[in-house]
């Protein structure tokens, strides 16, 4: 029987976490795609999935080796506040909702549906949690060993220049067709570029709503070869960026990209 994706990972990270520095390993964590809540088969969700989302994610906060795939699932207090979305100040809930958000509009926005973030917050949140609970995800920390409140632009490309190849086997594992760099830095959306993506096609498309030119020009890069999109987000907790700007930042991009190629990941990417 074929091995699926997260246990292909599981081997990744055997061997990955077996050659961390020694000092590292017990702070080392495992991500990927994220469990759902119900039990269903995330493997076959995310196959059969025609847009395959991932973001990329610096690290965790906090020294706790827990699988990041579970924390939908843990029975832990968190585990429903995770699941839930509710707070923003309870441990990951100041920024999963921005990311249940994002996703949520990155799977369901077209031509005719442009799910502008007044919308989607003000009367689509149900739609976002059960989305949230039930569409195929995957979260990837790009610094595997768990840090503190924040990291520096130094410690990414430390990381990212230490794990430049099993992140690169990670991503071939997984074959997600669009990914969010959360890093306003740019660390991972380097990576991505100038490493993974290094020598394809790419056609860097900008987005043209009014409503979100007067915050900061942005763009979608899109390589038609592999019907591939990376994005330039913001961190998704807010760190001085109103929610509307963390949502918008990513999905008008998005928007940009269906007018151009309206069916961008028609073909799936196996």
């Amino acid at each position: 029987m074929a091995k699926t994706i997260n246990q292909q990972l599981d081997e990744l990270f055997d061997g990955w976490e077996k050659n961390f520095p020694k000092e590292l390993k017990q702070k080392f964590c495992r991500d990927g795609l994220m469990l759902r809540p119900s039990g269903d088969d995330v493997n076959g969700l995310w196959e059969n999935a025609t847009r395959r989302v991932v973001f990329l994610l610096k690290d965790k906060s906090d020294d706790s080796c827990d699988d990041v795939r579970t924390w939908l699932t843990t029975e832990k207090p968190i585990g429903k506040c995770n699941r839930e979305l509710k707070g923003d100040k309870v441990g990951r809930t100041c920024f999963l909702p921005n990311i249940a958000r994002m996703l949520y509009g990155l799977l369901n926005v077209s031509l005719d549906n442009l799910l502008g973030f007044e919308e989607v917050n003000n009367s689509k949140m149900q739609e976002v949690r059960e989305t949230w609970n039930k569409a195929p995800v995957a979260l990837v920390e790009t610094k595997k060993n768990a840090g503190v409140e924040t990291v520096s632009y130094g410690a990414m490309k430390e990381a990212l220049s230490r794990d430049n190849l099993p992140l690169q086997t990670e991503l071939n594992i997984l074959k997600p067709n669009i990914i969010v760099c959360c890093d306003a830095k740019d660390s991972q959306f380097k990576f991505i570029t100038d490493t993974y993506l290094k020598g394809k096609k790419c056609e860097r498309i900008l987005n043209d709503s009014v409503e979100y030119q007067d915050v900061k020009p942005c763009s979608i890069f899109y390589y038609p070869e592999e019907k591939v999109a990376v994005i330039k987000s913001y961190h998704p907790t807010k760190r001085g960026k109103k929610n509307w700007m963390v949502y918008e930042r990513v999905v008008c991009t998005m928007r940009a990209l269906l007018k151009k190629y309206p069916t961008p990941f028609d073909k799936i990417n196996k």
